[in-house]
């Protein structure tokens, strides 16, 4: 399922595997604290700090996505990740029996590396609060004095109202 991957995602791992890269990333987001789901997770000590991390290792960069690896370095925030995800099913030798895998597999084809100056201008926090707008000094109109009002000839209906009361078949709407 192709897919366009908005969370901010750190890069802890890159492995180069000739054309194609194996990277580790992680994401999170903050605990909803009205959700008795998330309670559960701070109770029982998955939530850290008031964020959920969601890791994903073996995440397969290729393509262009594979040569934007060369500009980030460990520890660098990537977003919007055009990816393919997948859970393909696969036969078990061992087993004798069609398995599908625990994990789904991500492939990325392009990414942006992250940069804070140009991903809050679109960012939706804020928005209890009232924009700012910088006062600006009210300009006058312009008195057009000028121009004169045009006197328009606006005929009257020539129609009487007694002929009003007489309507026939094509006066009618067909509809």
């Amino acid at each position: 399922m192709r897919q366009v991957i908005t969370d901010r995602c750190k890069v802890w791992e890159i492995n180069d595997k000739n054309g194609t890269a194996e990277v580790k990333i992680s994401s999170s987001r903050k605990v909803n604290e009205n959700n008795s789901y998330d309670k559960v997770q701070i109770e029982n000590g998955v939530a850290k700090n008031g964020y959920i991390a969601d890791y994903r290792s073996f995440v397969r960069f290729v393509g262009h996505a594979y040569h934007q690896l060369k500009d980030i370095k460990i520890g660098d925030t990537i977003t919007n990740l055009e990816s393919d995800s997948s859970k393909e099913p696969y036969w078990s030798s061992n087993e004798g029996c069609i398995k599908y895998p625990n994990s789904e597999k991500i492939t990325v084809f392009s990414f942006e590396k992250y940069d804070p100056e140009k991903h809050n201008q679109g960012s939706t926090r804020n928005l209890d609060r009232a924009p700012q707008v910088a006062e600006e000094p009210k300009e006058e109109m312009p008195s057009h004095t000028h121009n004169q009002p045009t006197n328009y000839n606006i005929e009257q209906p020539t129609k009487s109202v007694e002929s009003s009361n007489n309507i026939s078949a094509d006066d009618e709407c067909p509809f």
